[in-house]
């Protein structure tokens, strides 16, 4: 099963987005096991690791071993960072709207979006975009956010970089708002500008008042959602 099991590896690694190196540690391998595989290095995944192959790629044992045709998903990794329940939302990212911090959308619930494995299930959150306050990133209105928190991205070894998109959360006594930012680090502090698709939003800093939920690691489009 040797250029099979690699062609289709490397196949699911890159369909996922992810390196060889983040896929070993999400099966619970070394750090090169799939780079050794992908370079030839090793032959094949013995047979007793290909479970933990399989669900960190997001399919199942089969498809890696060629006895079936399509990337079917094999369900939760057991290490708590994959399963195809999909994310709950958690709210919505509206420049100039302001809202309760634990409003929900009841409506929507859990959508079929899979966490991102790179980072802990429990660790990401999805909110929806309303309005165009961050289309100069290309997130427009009804675009959905899936959110790695500042504690899945420290279990994860992941720092923010300069340029990164984030969700930044600011308050208003009890009101909140929540919007799409760029996570600069200057000399006099972090800066977090708006790319909005017309005009200007004014940058905000860290501090009282002003907390970045997390780090935006996908923005999907996703169609026939109650409005």
């Amino acid at each position: 099963m040797g250029d099979l099991t690699r062609n289709r590896v490397r196949e699911r690694i890159e369909t996922l987005g992810l390196n060889p190196i983040e896929a070993a540690r999400i099966a619970g391998f070394e750090r090169t096991y799939f780079h050794d595989l992908l370079n030839g290095k090793k032959h094949t995944i013995r047979e007793k690791n290909l479970p933990a192959a399989a669900q960190a790629l997001q399919c199942d044992a089969d498809y890696l071993t060629g006895v079936q045709d399509q990337p079917r998903r094999s369900g939760s990794a057991g290490n708590g960072r994959w399963t195809a329940t999909g994310i709950a939302m958690s709210g919505i990212s509206e420049a100039g709207a302001w809202r309760e911090k634990d409003a929900q959308i009841a409506s929507i619930g859990p959508i079929p979006i899979d966490p991102d494995p790179r980072y802990a299930k429990d660790e990401q959150q999805a909110f929806r975009v309303r309005g165009e306050h961050a289309a100069g990133l290309g997130i427009i209105d009804g675009t959905i956010l899936v959110v790695a928190s500042m504690e899945g991205l420290s279990l994860a070894g992941r720092k923010l970089r300069a340029g990164d998109a984030v969700l930044v959360q600011r308050a208003n006594g009890n009101l909140f708002e929540t919007t799409v930012r760029v996570f600069e680090d200057t000399p006099d502090g972090v800066r977090l500008s708006a790319k909005p698709a017309h005009g200007e939003i004014a940058a905000l800093e860290l501090g009282e008042g002003v907390e970045i939920i997390g780090l935006i690691v996908r923005a999907i489009k996703v169609f026939d959602l109650p409005a």
